[in-house]
């Protein structure tokens, strides 16, 4: 069994955007959440993004990266949830 994670974050510095690529379950749904600290990831950035098969990209290719959601901040966080 491969572990949930990232397998790839791509920051953009150009535009200041964001594209994560981890491991997935077909015909599932997850839920992408950030923090300036690792104690809370109250804010998320979309609860229902589907599964792309055995590995999920988001933003999906050939669309925009996703935009910085803490414009500014020296450091962002990243967690992704399967959801139940």
């Amino acid at each position: 069994s491969v572990p949930f994670d990232f397998t790839s974050v791509i920051y953009d510095a150009n535009d200041d955007s964001f594209r994560f690529e981890w491991n997935s379950k077909p015909n599932r749904t997850y839920a992408l959440y950030f923090s300036e600290t690792l104690e809370e990831f109250g804010a998320d950035v979309d609860d229902s993004i589907e599964s792309g098969g055995e590995s999920t990209v988001y933003p999906p290719v050939g669309e925009p990266g996703l935009p910085n959601p803490l414009e500014g901040a020296r450091k962002i966080f990243f967690k992704i949830e399967e959801n139940q």
